[in-house]
């Protein structure tokens, strides 16, 4: 899958788009920001995590369960629920969208109600490695 120019909607009136993505069956919400990169520049950055989006979806389920698997076993999972291992606490979280700001991208994640449904957010800064976990909402 390659995102072209002509592929994206202009959001408001901005300098923003937005598109969908088919990811392993699901149709997923791509929002892009050029903000100080020209559009070209931002939708490399695109399609190269999309061309290579397993590895990259990979490493951000990775960050992801690295920042906040202990945070959920020793303050968010409740007395009756076993404590997840590093494997059933990926398998938990579900691809929800993707923001690309300039050379950030953002994967955004469903917890599977790990922490009262609340977003996980992988984060690259440069657009190579994700290094960078949140939580959102």
């Amino acid at each position: 899958m390659r995102i072209r120019l002509e592929d994206l909607k202009q959001k408001n009136l901005g300098s923003s788009y937005k598109t969908q993505v088919v990811i392993k069956g699901k149709s997923i919400d791509i929002d892009i920001d050029p903000d100080d990169l020209e559009i070209g520049e931002t939708l490399e950055i695109v399609n190269k995590i999309l061309a290579g989006f397993e590895e990259y979806e990979a490493e951000a389920k990775q960050v992801l369960a690295d920042n906040f698997l202990e945070t959920y076993n020793d303050n968010w999972r409740e007395d009756n629920e076993p404590i997840l291992t590093a494997k059933e606490f990926i398998q938990n979280l579900t691809l929800d969208g993707i923001n690309f700001l300039s050379n950030t991208v953002d994967i955004f994640y469903t917890d599977n109600d790990m922490f009262d449904g609340h977003s996980l957010i992988a984060q690259s800064l440069d657009g190579e490695k994700f290094d960078s976990a949140m939580m959102y909402g």
